[in-house]
């Protein structure tokens, strides 16, 4: 292997230690961001108590806004 070849496999091991190094950054901010995330909901949910069950109401029994069903077929 010429001297060329090693420099170039080097900067590549390098670049993908460096690419390695900051997804590994990355989704440990996205697991603190969870765990936030995690904290804020159970601290909402300590604050409605019962009523944190009922919030947006009993959606699935509802009409759409055209005072219908949806159409068979429709997503």
């Amino acid at each position: 292997m010429s001297s060329d070849s090693h420099r170039e496999v080097d900067a590549a091991a390098k670049d993908m230690e460096s690419g390695a190094e900051e997804l590994q950054e990355r989704v440990e901010n996205l697991d603190d961001d969870i765990d936030d995330s995690r904290r804020k909901l159970e601290e909402m949910r300590q604050k409605l108590g019962d009523r944190g069950d009922n919030v947006a109401g009993d959606w699935e029994d509802t009409d759409d806004a055209a005072g219908g069903e949806d159409p068979k077929g429709a997503a």
